[in-house]
C-alpha cells in the first residue's frame, strides 16, 4: 500500500504540514517496514491536488494506493474528485487547525492521527456528481442562516446588566432601548452570521 499524503500549502495552513510532518518522523520506518511506502505532497493552487491524484492514478493503475487529504473542505474535494473512477484507489482525511464539514458525519472517529489511518478500515461512503465535480456525503452551498422567532414586544430590561457587560462584542453597533427586545435580539442573530 503507497500512503500518500496531499497536503494543502496556502500560507494560512502551514501548521497542516508541520503536524503531517512530524507525525510521518514517527511513524515512517514502522510504515516502510511492514512493506508500505509514503509519498508525500504540497499542493500549489486550487484545482492542484485534483490533478496530482488523476495523473498518479493514470501512470500507476495497478497500485493500491490511498491518496490522505491534509487540510480542510477544499482538499477533501479535490482528493475525493480525483479518485473517482479509479480501481485500487481510496482515500482518507487528516484535518488539524482547519474546517472540514465531512468529519461532522462522524462522530468519534479520530481524523488527525496518520496511525489511526495506516491501522484503520475502509468504509464506503456516498459520492455526488455536481455538474463537473464531485461532493462526499454531503453538498453545501456555503449558505449561513439562523432561523428564529424575535420577542415582538419583549422588553429586556431584567437583563441589562449581563447585556450591557457583554464580553463577546455582540452589541458593539449600540443598544436599542430596554423596552425594544426584538431589536436586541435581532442584533444577536446577526452577529451570529
Amino acid at each position: 500500500m503507497r500512503y500518500f499524503f496531499i497536503i494543502n500549502c496556502r500560507k494560512d495552513k502551514a501548521a497542516i504540514r508541520e503536524e503531517v510532518e512530524a507525525q510521518l518522523a514517527e511513524l515512517r520506518n514502522e510504515i516502510e517496514q511492514r512493506g508500505d511506502s509514503i509519498t508525500t505532497y504540497l499542493t500549489t493552487g486550487e484545482g492542484d491536488a485534483t490533478r496530482e491524484v488523476r495523473l498518479y492514478s493514470d501512470l500507476h493503475p495497478n497500485e493500491e494506493v490511498c491518496f490522505i487529504a491534509c487540510g480542510g473542505d477544499g482538499t477533501v474535494n479535490e482528493v475525493a474528485s480525483g479518485i473517482v473512477g479509479f480501481k485500487k484507489k481510496s482515500m482518507a482525511i487528516l484535518v488539524f487547525h482547519s474546517n472540514c464539514d465531512f468529519i461532522k458525519y462522524y462522530p468519534g472517529r479520530c481524523f488527525t492521527s496518520v496511525r489511526e489511518i495506516i491501522d484503520g478500515e475502509d468504509i464506503q461512503i456516498d459520492i455526488i456528481k455536481i455538474n463537473d465535480s464531485y461532493a462526499i456525503n454531503y453538498c453545501g452551498i456555503g449558505f449561513d442562516a439562523v432561523v428564529a422567532s424575535p420577542p415582538y414586544g419583549t422588553p429586556w430590561k431584567g437583563y441589562a446588566k449581563e447585556i450591557k457587560n457583554d464580553q463577546k462584542g455582540q452589541f458593539e453597533g449600540g443598544l436599542p432601548s430596554t423596552s425594544d427586545g426584538q431589536f436586541l435580539f435581532m442584533q444577536h442573530i446577526l452577529w451570529q452570521l
